[in-house]
């Protein structure tokens, strides 16, 4: 069997603390990248210098601000890398050694899958913090997929898909951080090429403030959160 080109895309801004440290994890897992990605978003601090220094690293530039421009860009260009499996996270989250191996592993038994994504653990907080952020995460799951008609809601810390359903994909996408977050975003447009996957005992550790966010921040989550029933009900 032919072996798969994984790429990971990883968008950034600022996040210098963590990029050596991230990298590093992909490049020492059981089953390397062939590549990553990293979508830099008008950084001002030394992560793009850092993540030079890689040279399994590609560094492209997405001026326009937000996440959902800085991912497009990304698995766009990984598409045009000739990836068979693009997976993406963050530059705070610290993947396993397995990471990548079990993605594969998933996939690979299951053919009729076109995305899979897992659960997330959190390394930097306290013993209640974590079961707080553990509770979060199960929610946030369950609650979105509710309001997504039974869309398997694909967290973007810890997803990948075969790279050959990203072009009609990106057709589907709103792309607009203002009425809907860009992960579920991705899940409702790759939900239309087939089946999505939640494999739970895929895990990515991710940092805490993934979860506890100040109080105007938690209430633009919310908003946005909520209009996704909006556009999953209306198809």
């Amino acid at each position: 069997m032919k072996k798969q080109k994984i790429i990971v895309v990883v968008p950034v801004y600022n996040e210098e603390p963590h990029m050596r440290r991230f990298i590093t994890a992909l490049l020492t897992g059981k089953r390397r990248p062939d590549h990553i990605i990293v979508v830099d978003n008008n950084s001002s601090d030394r992560t793009v210098a850092i993540a030079k220094a890689f040279p399994e690293v590609t560094i492209i530039r997405e001026p326009r601000q937000g996440i959902c421009y800085a991912v497009t860009t990304g698995y766009q260009a990984a598409y045009a890398m000739e990836a068979d499996i693009i997976c993406r996270s963050d530059a705070d989250a610290q993947p396993t050694a397995d990471w990548l191996h079990d993605i594969q592993e998933i996939l690979d038994r299951n053919q009729d899958v076109v995305a899979v994504t897992g659960s997330q653990t959190v390394y930097d907080a306290s013993a209640l913090e974590q079961y707080y952020c553990i509770l979060l995460d199960w929610f946030i799951a369950w609650s979105s997929r509710a309001l997504m008609r039974g869309t398997v809601f694909l967290r973007g810390t810890n997803v990948a898909f075969r790279a050959d359903a990203w072009p009609a994909c990106k057709e589907r996408l709103l792309c607009r951080e203002d009425l809907i977050h860009e992960d579920m975003d991705v899940s409702l447009a790759l939900a239309k090429s087939g089946k999505l996957l939640c494999a739970p005992a895929l895990r990515m550790p991710v940092a805490r403030r993934t979860f506890i966010k100040p109080i105007p921040q938690t209430f633009r989550y919310i908003r946005r959160w909520v209009r996704i029933a909006g556009f999953a009900w209306r198809g």
